[in-house]
């Protein structure tokens, strides 16, 4: 995996860690008003539907993202993603700064190789000019 792709990898985490924040505090904002509401009965149960109809459906609705945002585990807190998220965060940053030292090495070794090369150029046109020089200065003779 070259060091874009990681980067990219992480920052592609962090992302969906960013959009799962919202959706998982909403749902634990709202859980308790459900799981009130499942523990009463009868009457009592269709009084608190009625006087907390908005807190009901805004559960349900936050449970339906939260169940296929994470269909296999259990939803972890805001807590938890935004400790992840700040690990990533930091993953990133590092990789960010070792990958920015690496390319400033390449680029001036790329640079040494072309002056290198250029000098290699310069020496080899100068040789040519001085056998032909020689070549002439022979032949005059």
């Amino acid at each position: 995996m070259t060091a874009t792709n990681a980067m990219d990898d992480i920052k592609e985490k962090f992302d969906r860690i960013t959009e799962q924040i919202p959706v998982v505090e909403e749902y634990f904002k709202y859980r308790g008003h459900y799981q009130h509401y499942l523990s009463l009965t009868g009457k009592e149960k269709q009084k608190f539907a009625k006087k907390c109809s908005y807190e009901l459906e805004q559960y349900k609705a936050a449970f339906a993202k939260v169940k296929t945002m994470f269909p296999d585990t259990k939803t972890p807190t805001a807590e938890t993603l935004r400790k992840q998220q700040t690990e990533l965060r930091e993953q990133f940053e590092k990789r960010s700064a070792e990958y920015n030292y690496y390319k400033k090495e390449a680029d001036r070794l790329a640079r040494q190789i072309r002056q290198k090369r250029d000098s290699q150029k310069t020496i080899d046109r100068y040789l040519q000019n001085e056998q032909a020089a020689k070549r002439k200065k022979n032949q005059l003779e």
